[in-house]
This record gives structure tokens, sequence and C-alpha cells, in this order.
């Protein structure tokens, strides 16, 4: 588990398309919002993700004063507003569209719950995956000891015997992420970065960057959220992030070779993370090894080498030393990555299999809030 601000982090693990989210004139015109969905940003132009930060990431900021939460903590789930959940759906298509894959995921869209075979606990087929994680946020909170910080609801498995819990409230449990102490969309970029503060503590969902891969499953298209914005030390926010897809609601859309994050070319700093990753839906990583350098060529020392199938794609996790995993810079900061050794993934169709054995690129991390090319205006002294 990850610990933010002495709170918990766990997982599991229609609005017009807007093509190029930056350009001048297709901002929407005021009392209008940004767009939610259906992003696309050029990382090789710093411009473009200077822009992208401003336009799509930011315009979810301030979410704390849409949520409008219509619940209480003695056992009404309520929800969320519209405006809040499309801060969510735009803050999770941000990443995505940054990392190169479909951002034109939803968020609380109607969706059915996902029902396994052999779960131990069966909700009704009707049962959405919004009210679900919805119970599932509110439960979290519920069973919250403040004296001593236990809450035995952070559970993918969680008791029939806790406060609140229902069989959709184990549903959403089994089938999401969590964030304790936080909510929204900030709880979808602590998803992303995996670590907060240097003294949070760990699980595997984190070493293994398990929150980020359901995230960035490339051929998802429904996720659900379930939030409610705390109140005080005894109720800290809570959210929960419906991350598992119904088998018609996996999108077969041509996938990237690679998904990475922090993904090549120019990237903010602002949402670094201590664990790069590397995945592929058809490469196997079980054998790669890594290495970094900086701009001037030498080695940056990583740790804890991962590979791991286990939560959306295969991949390939490591811990950068704290030269990479800045979180703010005051220069464009380049950092290389070489990985070899990576094999075609088994059971792969023909058509699908690469000869890739290497993969090599930069990433360069930025301060989103500094212009670096040159602003001067150039023209006639005069008004024509």
């Amino acid at each position: 588990m990850l610990l933010f601000n002495s709170y918990f982090i766990w997982g599991l693990l229609f609005m017009p398309s807007l093509a190029v989210a930056w350009e001048p004139g297709v901002y929407p015109a005021p009392p209008q919002r940004m767009h939610s969905s259906g992003f696309s940003v050029d990382r090789t132009q710093r411009n473009d993700v200077v822009a992208f930060w401003h336009a799509v990431y930011q315009a979810s900021e301030g979410y704390e004063k849409r949520v409008d939460w219509t619940g209480n903590f003695s056992g009404d789930k309520g929800t969320t507003s519209a405006f809040f959940q499309d801060d969510v759906e735009r803050r999770l298509n941000y990443f995505r569209a940054m990392c190169g894959i479909s951002s034109d995921v939803g968020v609380n869209t109607g969706s059915k719950i996902f029902i396994d075979p052999i779960d131990l606990y069966k909700p009704p087929t009707s049962t959405l995956k919004s009210a679900a994680a919805q119970s599932a946020a509110l439960m979290l909170v519920r069973n919250y000891n403040s004296s001593n910080g236990a809450n035995p609801a952070l559970n993918h498995n969680p008791s029939s015997s806790l406060t609140g819990w229902s069989t959709s409230a184990w549903n959403a449990s089994s089938k999401g992420s969590f964030a304790f102490g936080l909510y929204g969309p900030g709880a979808v970029t602590e998803y992303m970065i995996e670590r907060l503060t240097t003294t949070a503590t760990l699980s595997l969902w984190n070493t293994e960057v398990g929150h980020r891969r359901w995230n960035l499953y490339p051929n998802a298209k429904d996720y659900a959220s379930g939030d409610q914005p705390g109140e005080g030390v005894n109720n800290p926010p809570t959210n929960v992030l419906y991350v598992i897809q119904n088998p018609d609601e996996i999108v077969q859309l041509p996938s990237p070779v690679f998904v990475a994050y922090p993904a090549a070319g120019f990237f903010p700093a602002n949402i670094n993370s201590p664990y790069w990753s590397l995945s592929s839906s058809t490469l196997n990583f079980s054998s790669a090894s890594v290495r970094m350098t900086d701009q001037n060529g030498n080695a940056i020392p990583i740790a804890n080498i991962r590979r791991d199938s286990n939560y959306g794609d295969p991949a390939i996790i490591w811990e950068v030393a704290s030269a990479a995993a800045v979180r703010s810079v005051s220069r464009d900061t380049t950092i290389n990555v070489f990985v070899s050794g990576i094999t075609p993934k088994l059971n792969v169709p023909s058509n699908l299999i690469s000869n890739i054995t290497d993969y090599n690129y930069s990433v360069v991390l930025i301060n989103p809030n500094v212009i670096t090319n040159d602003q001067s205006i150039f023209g006639l002294a005069t008004i024509a």
C-alpha cells in the first residue's frame, strides 16, 4: 500500500472530440469547459506539451469545488456532480494521451459491473460500476480508525462484517484501485506517480505500478470513479477507481508497440515518478534489462528491476535514482533509456509478432510553466 499524508492508496488494479486541444480558437467558449476526451499531443514539440498541460491537465484542477457529494458518513453513499466526473475523465484521458494511447475512455458512463464466475459474491448484474465504486469508497472511510490508522476495508476481499459492506462494494473493491486521503483527479494523478512522499509505505501495487498499468491499459473503454471528499481527520477523502473491463468493453484498436511512463519526448516533471515502466501487449520482458544515462552519457543508477505480467499488459519496472525521479526542474533535463533482451510474447498471433529486441528512447523532463523559445514579435514597426 502507499501512504499519502498519513493515508493510504491501494489498487488492484459525451463531449465533442478535441483532436488538438491547445491550438488557438479551439478552446470551448465560457461557460463551457474543456472537453474530457478525444485528445492527442505531439510530445516532440515542447510548446504542444506545455499547452496541453495548461489546457487539459489544469482544467481538472479545482475539482474540490465541483464535487457536490450528496452522501453522508452514516450510510448514504451519495453521488457526485457531472462536472466533477468530467474532471476525473479528463485527468485520466490526459495521461493516456500523454502516453500515446486512446484518450477516449469514459468514466461513469452507465457501464455494468464485471462479475467473474469465481467471485465469492455476485451483486445483481444490473449494478452500475459507478454505484459499486461509490459504495466501496464510502465503505473505506466508514471503517477507518483515526486513533491508530487501521482500516480493514483496505482489502480486495473485504470481510462481510465490515461497516457498510455490500456485494456491490465488495465487487468494486475486488476490481478497482483504492485511494485513501485522496479523491477525484488527485487520486488519478497519484495512481500514475505511484508515490507521493519519500516516507510513504509501499506495496507491490506501487513498486510494480499496478494502478498505472490499469489506467494505461490501451484497449480499455469504461472506467468508473467512486468518490467522497472527506470531512476532518476522522473522515478522510477516498476514491475507488473501477478498472476491470467487461469483455464487450475491450476495444480492439491498434495499440502502440510500447507504452512508457514517463513517455518519450517532452514530459512535465510535475508528474514524474520514482518508478519508471515500459509495457507491451505483444512483447515479453522476463529476460529484459534496462540502463539509463543523463544527457552527457553518464550512467544513472537504477534499482529494484521488476518484470511483471499481472496488471494490464506485461511490463518491466525499475526504480530510478533521485536525479531521474525529480518532480521539479529548473531547466530541461534529458534522460536516456536503453532496454534490451526483449522477446516476443507467447501465444501472440503471427501477424502481431515483432522482432524487436531492444528499445531506446529519451525523456526530456520540463517545467511546463516555462517557455524556452524566443517570444519576440517580428514585423513592421507600424501597422499597415
